[in-house]
């Protein structure tokens, strides 16, 4: 009999143990050695006899000769377990595969059995121990070689592939009649064609997808009866690759922008540690209906409405709303002025000035007169920073990210159930037109509505929103609230009922002032030219074709005045009114040039006044202003509580000076009305 000598390299893989383990097993005389030259010089080399080894050993290498004889060790003529997924089959059979590992240990106990005993005896006897057939075993045993032999071919320790050892005691899984199996190539070329961005970008469907992949494929050299059905493709990327990649392939067809909406990880937020009215969001919402609007010129049109909300972050409650035509920086003045003042309707109770407030990116939102600083600036660290936010009370505006919708998810998701619940029970839903949602159109002759006059007015909208919000909204369970488990259920509770962060709301007088449209505007001979008319008093005489010009503010629901600021000081100069327009064919006696004609003198001596104080020396100039202020009495009583109690101080110094002349002026008056009584109880004067 030839004998058969092993490196000590190859009999420890044989023997599934380290090189150092097996070096020093061969010292114990179970081993049969011999030494030998080495090839190239230096230390011998130690061989061991196949004999001498275990009879798992000797199995496992006849076993990986026969491999080697036959030919056939490549993956395309693989045992089926070479190539499956261990981790899908595991999946999908867990039983068969637990029951193989319980297999694989009475294998591994058979072939190391080395005693005396007959082995086909002992294995009979184990066979029927375990319930099956000594064939069956004889079966198992082979697989379990052959498996082991396999892992030594392509990973060169049976360690590396423990897996296929379980996998060839494990029943191979059933095909369906007609697929082919699909190799890794192939696998390969499908994702590819997947991930394509062209194919991704353009959704194209399953169908293309195999025409591109039998296409492909013959370029590669494929046999066309090689080609696997078109079932088998589909199933493969439905089953196995969409479970896996479905977010990684938005990243792919819809970009980055797409994939941070729909698919990024994302953290939830405690609101619950608000304190009511201490954030505030913001947002515009356009409706999916149409309405009737009526200009002042008596002109009808249909339009979609718009709303401008607030809602209170931490009750979820809409505290403020306006119901427009067009959204812009005037409206949300308004708006928010609406929000912060008591209502009217005693049903309504929301008041109050936010802490912060937080806005989107949108022009109107972020114009400057409303943060005081350009769009291009996000966040202000200057405390002297003006704007309708800071000049209201609220100590600080948010911007969200752009495009990140999610920021303020609970006014989107108030969106969703406004169109839900309240949009779609009006005649004129049209059905919303996004850009995932345009199936959801619904046709409406909404040209024929109006002509038949079917449409609701705007006005007969806002009141019957203000109903479903207060009615309705406010006093339902929201499943937010639920989940961030609040101790009260619907959003008026929380309001009303939550700790409040608090601030009172300017003077009346103040917001008014500061919710006007502020303009610089030239004052021209002719007036200051605004919305078509011309501004003229006689305060505006030495701002004419000032190239400073003036500061004007004025309410664009009621032009007929205007307020007029210095621009230096924004002290207020007038409130003026239309200028007069004289007629060409005017008679001389006529009203209007009559008093045109004085303004225009008036003009001129003031002009002149202006020339005589500028000559006038320093010395005369002072002895003038003392006599002056000599006629003039200033007197500081303590101030009157006829005041509001409890109001907040506008920042603005010019609001403040305005205020203060306008206490004078009243503690003077009452003084003089105190003096005439004593003098009159006196018997003094008239």
């Amino acid at each position: 009999m030839i004998k058969v000598w092993l490196s000590i390299e190859q009999a420890a893989e044989l023997e599934g143990i380290t090189y150092n383990a097996m070096q020093i097993r061969t010292q114990s005389s179970k081993y049969i050695t011999k030494e030998e030259n080495a090839t190239f010089g230096g230390k011998k080399r130690v061989l061991i006899e196949l004999s001498s080894l275990s009879s798992k050993a000797r199995r496992l290498y006849r076993q990986q000769k026969k491999l080697e004889v036959s030919g056939i060790a490549d993956e395309d003529n693989a045992p089926w377990y070479v190539t499956a997924d261990v981790q899908s089959y595991k999946e999908k059979y867990p039983k068969q595969y637990n029951q193989a590992i319980e297999m694989k240990r009475y294998v591994e106990e058979c072939i190391s059995y080395d005693e005396g005993k007959d082995k086909t005896e002992y294995i009979s006897s184990f066979a029927e121990s375990l319930g099956i057939s000594a064939r069956t075993l004889h079966r198992k045993i082979k697989a379990y070689t052959e498996a082991a032999a396999w892992a030594l071919e392509l990973g060169g320790s049976e360690t590396n592939f423990e897996y296929m050892k379980i996998l060839a005691l494990c029943p191979q899984p059933p095909q369906p009649k007609g697929r082919r199996a699909l190799n890794a190539e192939m696998k390969a070329l499908i994702e590819n064609i997947w991930f394509n961005p062209m194919f991704a970008t353009n959704r194209c469907k399953y169908a293309k997808l195999y025409r591109l992949f039998c296409s492909e494929g013959l370029e590669k050299g494929w046999q066309e009866e090689d080609l696997p059905s078109y079932d088998t493709v589909v199933r493969y990327v439905r089953d196995d690759l969409r479970p896996t990649t479905d977010n990684a392939r938005i990243l792919a067809s819809d970009g980055l922008r797409e994939f941070k909406r729909v698919s990024m990880v994302k953290a939830r937020r405690d609101l619950t540690q608000l304190k009511v009215m201490e954030l505030v969001v913001a947002d515009t919402h356009t409706f999916d209906c149409f309405v009737e609007v009526q200009s002042q010129n008596g002109a009808r049109r249909a339009v979609k409405p718009c709303l401008v909300g607030f809602m209170d972050m931490r009750s979820r409650a809409l505290v403020g709303w306006s119901i427009c035509e067009i959204p812009n920086a005037q409206v949300i003045k308004e708006t928010l002025i609406h929000m912060i003042m008591p209502k009217k309707n005693k049903a309504n109770p929301f008041e109050g000035v936010p802490r912060v407030l937080l806005i989107d990116n949108g022009k109107d939102y972020t114009a400057e007169c409303l943060t005081g600083r350009s769009r291009k600036v996000r966040v202000s660290i200057d405390s002297d920073t003006e704007g309708f936010y800071a000049e209201v009370g609220i100590e600080r505006d948010m911007r969200s990210l752009p495009y990140r919708a999610w920021t303020k998810g609970q006014i989107e998701r108030f969106f969703g159930g406004v169109c839900e619940d309240f949009t779609k029970s009006i005649n004129s839903y049209t059905g919303t037109l996004t850009g995932s949602l345009t199936s959801n159109k619904v046709k409406k002759d909404i040209k024929t509505m109006f002509e038949k006059g079917q449409l609701m007015s705007i006005e007969d909208f806002a009141d019957r929103f203000e109903y479903w919000i207060l009615e309705v909204y406010s006093k339902r369970n929201h499943s937010g609230l639920r989940e961030q488990k609040e101790q009260w259920k619907t959003p008026l509770e929380v309001y009303q009922n939550a700790e409040r962060y608090y601030k009172p709301a300017p003077p009346i007088e103040y917001l008014e002032r500061m919710a006007m449209v502020k303009e610089h505007k030239k004052v021209y001979a002719t007036g200051i030219h605004l919305l078509g008319c011309n501004y003229m008093c006689e305060e505006l005489f030495p701002y004419i074709n000032s190239s400073k010009g003036v500061t004007v503010r004025y309410n664009p629901h009621d032009v007929t005045s205007i307020y007029v600021y210095d621009v230096k000081t924004d002290r207020l100069i007038c409130r003026c009114g239309n200028a007069t327009i004289l007629n060409p064919l005017a008679p001389v006696d006529d009203k209007s040039l009559e008093a045109h004609i004085k303004a225009q003198k008036r003009q001129e001596r003031q002009a002149r006044e202006i020339i005589a104080r500028a000559q006038m020396p320093y010395e005369e100039r002072m002895a003038a202003e003392n006599i002056a202020d000599k006629s003039k009495t200033v007197v500081l009583p303590e101030l009157t509580q006829d005041k509001p109690k409890v109001i907040t101080m506008p920042k603005s110094t010019t609001y403040i000076k305005d205020n203060n002349d306008k206490e004078i002026a009243e503690r003077n008056e009452w003084l003089r009305k105190q003096a005439a009584d004593v003098m009159r109880e006196l018997g003094i004067g008239g």
